[in-house]
């Protein structure tokens, strides 16, 4: 469309180029050639915005307060968009009733070159009405992306896929056309360290430090040490476990597992504990029994106490007057012989975690075997699927028959990705609690002698439950696997095949 007359030579105007869906972003370089181009023919002192809508939400206000700039400018002003969809998506939007305000006031002209449309304050009723149908086209087409979008998203979430950014620990990488999230390798040992040491009881702030010590940095273009945020973040997300989280919608992805659900419940049960303990009233000093020891008469919790140096522990009498009372260094005595009986001894732990090493190997080579003939079977249903689709197109099969073959079909393929997402929950991650356990159990009665207070708690918590006292004798239940290793010790069982060649 070409302007031979010079009406416009000088006049202000507002040049606006503008994508509001991913499927455009291409086309915006095109729209601000097109929009100079066309104030170079009329001569107009032009001032170009361009942005993009989708990439960030900030974005999204630009448009209206580049209208509130429009409204505010003193004289008569041009307002040019590429076509009239860019103009407006939304008939019933206050920014189309300021603009078409304007209009009606004779200050303000809406140009759209490649629709060929100049609308003004006297603009015949054919003008109106095209651009009232653009609008409405510009309405339909935007909602008839939502709903192609909504119908993508459903897809890639039937499918086990994520289409947002990668968690920490993970990456996004294009594969064979196709994108894909893996394990960020780099990242990986630390990640990995981390649900050890939370797992070990650290708290979040110790691990984020440790980490930041260490060299882990973020994912994000331009990585930064990890704050203690992402780090609580990582241990509260299902992710990591096979569980993804997409507009509030929780399914299970597809994507090789850290964790198992096991291990993240147990982060849970330990983000919860120490949480909780916020809350109690802290004293100079720590006790090696604090939160953990009953009373064997009453059911009450004991509490400890300092007295000329030494460490007391007495009921709280919540129930009533309870004479209940312990003196710490005697109940210590009493654990002693049961954490040296635990204690397997540095050589002997690293044997045992080799072997079970060795059977992880093992089981995961047999887990990959079986995923592959899983996704071999996904792949030969989908084949039918999409040959069953061309038997419906060319009429060979009714429209019902399609729809009853095809939902059987989808539900086997529905019970295959079910069956992948057990075989990725049954991984490794186990066997890295139990290895750790056993780490402790080398030489738990040296660490526990040599510990703090505040790290004896800890070694009690991970090894025994049920603590009470009564008449000054201690009575426990230990925990798995160290009660399994004091009853092997006891009966010889298994040293004597450990040791055999």
């Amino acid at each position: 469309m070409t302007y031979r007359n010079n009406k416009y030579a000088g006049m202000k105007a507002f040049l606006i180029a503008r994508v509001s869906d991913p499927s455009q972003i291409e086309a915006l370089p095109g729209q601000i050639l097109r929009l100079k181009k066309y104030a170079d023919q009329l001569g107009l002192d032009g001032e170009l915005f361009s942005f993009d809508e989708t990439a960030y939400k900030e974005d999204r206000r630009r448009f209206r307060e580049i209208v509130d700039k429009i409204a505010r400018y003193k004289g008569k002003r041009i307002a040019v968009f590429d076509k009239i969809d860019r103009f407006t998506r939304d008939a019933s939007s206050d920014i189309v009733r300021i603009m078409k305000e304007k209009v009606k006031e004779g200050n303000l002209e809406l140009h759209f070159p490649s629709d060929g449309l100049i609308f003004h304050q006297n603009s015949p009723a054919c003008d109106k009405t095209r651009l009232g149908m653009g609008m409405v086209f510009g309405e339909y087409y935007s909602a008839a992306t939502s709903d192609n979008v909504k119908r993508s998203i459903d897809l890639k979430i039937s499918n086990g896929e994520y289409p947002e950014k990668a968690p920490l620990g993970y990456c996004n990488v294009m594969i064979d056309g196709k994108k894909e999230i893996i394990i960020d390798r780099m990242r990986e040992p630390f990640i990995r360290k981390a649900f050890e040491l939370r797992l070990s009881g650290m708290s979040v702030g110790d691990i984020a430090k440790e980490l930041q010590e260490i060299g882990l940095t973020s994912n994000m273009p331009h990585p930064k040490p990890v704050r203690k945020a992402a780090i609580a973040k990582l241990f509260t997300s299902k992710f990591y476990y096979g569980i993804a989280t997409l507009r509030g919608k929780e399914y299970p992805h597809k994507y090789e597992c850290y964790i198992t659900k096991d291990i993240y419940d147990e982060i849970q049960r330990i983000s919860k504990s120490n949480y909780s303990a916020k809350f109690h009233k802290k004293t100079h000093y720590e006790f090696a029994f604090r939160g953990i020891l009953k009373c064997g008469v009453c059911g009450c919790s004991m509490s400890s106490y300092t007295k000329k140096g030494r460490v007391y522990m007495r009921c709280t009498n919540a129930k009533g007057k309870c004479p209940n009372n312990a003196s710490e260094i005697g109940v210590i005595e009493q654990l002693e012989p049961v954490l040296a009986s635990i204690s397997i001894g540095e050589g002997l732990a690293k044997r045992i975690c080799d072997e079970m090493n060795r059977d992880q190997m093992r089981a995961k080579e047999l887990r990959e075997t079986q995923k592959k003939a899983l996704c071999d079977k996904y792949e030969t249903l989908e084949r039918r699927k999409d040959i069953l689709y061309e038997d419906r197109l060319d009429g060979r099969i009714t429209v019902d028959e399609y729809d009853e073959k095809a939902k059987n079909i989808t539900q086997q393929m529905h019970d295959l990705d079910d069956e992948l997402v057990k075989l990725e929950q049954g991984s490794d991650g186990a066997g890295m609690t139990i290895a750790n356990l056993l780490k402790l159990a080398a030489n738990v009665d040296e660490l526990f002698k040599s510990s703090k207070p505040a790290v004896k708690n800890q070694i009690l918590r991970l090894v025994v439950s049920n603590l009470n006292i009564q008449q000054k004798r201690l009575n426990f239940h230990l925990l798995e696997p160290f009660a399994t290793l004091v009853d092997l010790d006891s009966r010889s069982v298994w040293c004597p095949r450990l040791d055999s060649n």
